[in-house]
């Protein structure tokens, strides 16, 4: 079977996975815990702004997902040398989007990046049904580099660097989702 992956929230009401800015309308003190994580760097605020092309809405209009195995990160980020730190996150089968639901894919590829306060190009989205999503093997080689260089220079980076995402707007109910550690399996 197929699955997205979305880190488990430290703090959440109900069982539905929101975007931040529907958060923002009904729960005003987590979307301001949440959106704290984008005041680290003036670049990094410019993601609130950040609009996605092809689905004609903001970077937190979406929810934001995994296409591979999140343990492969984690392996990745130990051999890096990264310490050991616990993370979960919910395993969402695709059963539980209908077939005519939409995705975007980011490829989100190192030769396209320009920053986090940049604009999305064009190129980076595909639009796509759930039938035509595919779950990703591998962490690009691009991405283990930039591990490997972060953690060697004691500097922050970010988990799913040049890793590809799937956007999903609209809410996904998380009830009888099943939790994975990363680390564990």
């Amino acid at each position: 079977m197929a699955y997205l992956y979305h880190i488990v929230p430290r703090e959440m009401k109900g069982k539905d996975l929101l975007p931040l800015n529907k958060l923002k309308e009904t729960e005003i003190d987590l979307y301001e815990k949440y959106t704290e994580k984008y005041m680290d760097h003036p670049r990094r605020k410019k993601l609130l702004k950040r609009k996605i092309p092809k689905m004609n809405c903001y970077w937190n209009d979406v929810i934001h997902m995994l296409p591979i195995d999140p343990r492969k990160v984690y392996y990745a980020l130990r051999e890096a040398g990264m310490r050991e730190r616990e993370l979960s996150f919910y395993q969402i089968p695709l059963s539980l989007f209908a077939d005519d639901n939409e995705f975007a894919f980011y490829h989100y590829r190192p030769e396209a990046y320009q920053g986090p306060g940049e604009d999305l190009l064009d190129s980076e989205i595909t639009l796509i049904k759930r039938a035509e999503l595919q779950m990703l093997e591998n962490l690009r080689p691009e991405t283990k580099g930039y591990y490997k260089e972060s953690i060697r220079e004691n500097r922050p980076f970010g988990l799913f660097h040049y890793v590809p995402h799937v956007f999903y707007k609209g809410t996904i109910n998380i009830s009888d989702v099943k939790v994975v550690k990363w680390n564990e399996g």
